[in-house]
């Protein structure tokens, strides 16, 4: 199962990823803009059996079949500004 993630924005350019992890992070390397909202959807792939038995002596599964949801509701996602010191950070580490 694949969660695939659009979010996009007036201000930046369009952000695309996919993961089977319950969540996603976005950085800056992925093109994240600091300041910036996106407004973001999902949408989950799955890939599995049709779930049919074929009648022959191997009893083998159905074809497999890939289907995707429809575009979730959409999020707006505000992203941190990227501005001042933080003094917390470095006591986590």
């Amino acid at each position: 199962m694949f969660f695939n993630v659009t979010c996009v924005s007036a201000d930046a350019p369009s952000l695309v990823g996919a993961t089977q992890n319950e969540f996603i992070l976005v950085t800056q390397a992925d093109g994240v803009n600091a300041g910036i909202d996106y407004t973001c959807h999902l949408t989950m792939t799955v890939t599995a059996y049709n779930g049919t038995t074929l009648l022959n002596d191997n009893a083998e599964l159905g074809s497999i079949e890939t289907q995707t949801t429809p575009i979730s509701e959409k999020v707006s996602i505000p992203t941190l500004e990227g501005k001042g010191k933080c003094t917390l950070c470095t006591d986590l580490l």
